[in-house]
C-alpha cells in the first residue's frame, strides 16, 4: 500500500513513522512546503520507503500529482485546506482523512 501524509510538522511526521511500521505499506509520501528539517526519527527511512515533497497546499493539481495512486491521503495540515484536499483526493479516488480532529457532529442515516 501506498500512503500520502499531507504536512510534515510533528503531527504529520509521527503519522508517517506510524505508517511505516507496518510492513504492509510500501511507500509513504509526506509533503509540506518545507520538508528539509524532518525530525531524525524519519531521516533512516528517507530515500527507501519514505519520499519527501515540497507542496503548495493552494495548488490543486500538484496536490493531485502527489495524492494520485496512494490508498489514501493523511492531512495534518492547517485545519482550513481540509476541504479543498478532501475534494481533490476524492476526485483522485483516494481516501481522505484527519486523524487529529474530533469530530462534533455525528452524521446517521435514516
Amino acid at each position: 500500500m501506498k500512503f500520502a501524509v499531507l504536512g510534515a510538522g510533528l503531527q504529520g511526521s509521527a503519522c508517517a513513522f506510524d505508517l511505516l511500521q507496518n510492513a504492509d505499506v510500501e511507500e509513504v509520501r509526506i509533503a509540506d512546503k518545507n520538508v528539509t528539517n524532518l525530525p531524525a526519527f524519519l531521516k533512516p527511512y528517507l530515500g527507501k520507503r519514505l519520499t519527501a515533497h515540497t507542496l503548495d497546499a493552494n495548488d490543486a493539481d500538484a496536490v493531485a500529482k502527489l495524492v494520485r495512486g496512494t490508498k489514501a491521503a493523511m492531512c495534518a495540515m492547517p485545519y482550513h485546506f481540509n476541504l479543498a484536499l478532501a475534494h481533490v483526493a476524492v476526485q483522485n479516488k483516494v481516501h481522505f482523512c484527519d486523524p487529529r480532529r474530533k469530530h462534533r457532529h455525528r452524521v446517521q442515516a435514516a
